[in-house]
């Protein structure tokens, strides 16, 4: 089995965290406000999607530069190429019209993949189902668009054609 790198321990400490009914969570607007690319709405309400933005306040919290934006295909180009391993970055997008369960109008999602099978992607991610959790996302209903690394961790990854 891949070593887990260490933002994979960060994120799965937030396990459990989720937006608030009749208030917002303070840890998911901390990791909004740091987002470039959201109105003052955005960052004041734990209704905005943010999957990207766990991905970029676990990332930071590890010593590493996240995308700085709040979109999930910010992603795509960003860091490193990788192989499918522990951690990896995945960006997946929906094969339907709607969002699928993204929370992303575009249907697009970014988390950290934990496992990947014949059937799913098995991840770690903000914004499931509004909250930190565990899900898979199975390959009969999404993409997968990129699968990336840090930049610091390039001499530690190869390619991945998706």
């Amino acid at each position: 089995m891949d070593a887990a790198p260490p933002w994979l321990k960060i994120a799965e400490s937030y396990l459990g965290t989720r937006e608030l009914v009749g208030a917002d969570n303070p840890i998911i607007l901390g990791w909004l406000d740091d987002m470039g690319n959201i109105g003052k709405w955005g960052k004041s309400r734990d209704e905005t999607a943010w999957c990207a933005a766990f991905v970029h306040g676990v990332l930071k919290e590890a010593g590493y530069q996240g995308s700085g934006h709040a979109l999930a295909r910010s992603y795509i180009e960003w860091g490193v190429p990788s192989e499918l391993t522990l951690g990896s970055i995945v960006v997946l997008k929906y094969k339907g019209s709607a969002n699928g369960g993204t929370g992303s109008r575009a249907g697009y999602h970014v988390a950290f993949l934990i496992r990947e099978n014949r059937h799913s992607w098995r991840v770690i991610g903000g914004n499931q189902g509004n909250g930190v959790n565990y899900r898979n996302f199975p390959k009969r209903s999404f993409n997968l668009v990129a699968c990336r690394r840090p930049d610091e961790c390039a001499s530690s990854t190869a390619a991945v054609s998706v």
